[in-house]
């Protein structure tokens, strides 16, 4: 992914509190990135190792000032992410960045079920006289494929994070 983290970026993880959060978001600040805060639905007011939680993305950037976050949730998060940027939009927020990342992370996470699928059968998940697996690992490839491609959301993100770094800048 094209986004450019420097020593000012302030970062949040979503998902901090499981397995891969966790991992990735104290490794990226063991290498000296700027983790000021974690997002996980129910743990607002504890802290994973230093690192204060929050409810929502929105807590979270009022109390820290992040200017970029990554997302590491399981599946299941991705309505969650979908409605909360539904909802800024019904709060008529600008939510171009919010809906490239939550198009990018679902589809995304739709291909890593599918593929995982196919490898579980092996043979059997990608013949389609034997599963339905098939089909669905063919139909997930166009999830990466319309409403733009997972690529140009990723430059998306970037450009669109980017900006509101040089807004923040200029301020």
């Amino acid at each position: 992914m094209a986004i450019f983290v420097n020593e000012n970026t302030k970062v949040l993880v979503q998902g901090l509190t499981g397995g891969q959060g966790r991992f990735h978001g104290l490794r990226n600040r063991d290498y000296g990135t700027q983790v000021v805060a974690g997002v996980t639905p129910g743990k607002a007011g504890q802290d994973v190792e230093g690192i204060p939680m929050y409810d929502t993305v929105d807590a979270a950037v009022a109390a820290t000032g992040a200017t970029a976050s990554f997302i590491a949730v399981p599946p299941k998060a991705a309505p969650a992410a979908i409605l909360e940027a539904a909802r800024a939009r019904d709060r008529g927020e600008d939510v171009a960045l919010t809906a490239s990342m939550c198009k990018y992370f679902a589809s995304e996470m739709c291909g890593r079920v599918a593929d995982r699928c196919v490898q579980m059968f092996g043979g059997a998940g990608y013949i389609a006289d034997f599963s339905s697996i098939e089909r669905y690992y063919r139909d997930v490839r166009l999830f990466r494929l319309y409403e733009g491609t997972s690529q140009i959301h990723q430059l998306n993100i970037a450009k669109l994070t980017l900006r509101e770094h040089e807004k923040a800048a200029v301020k």
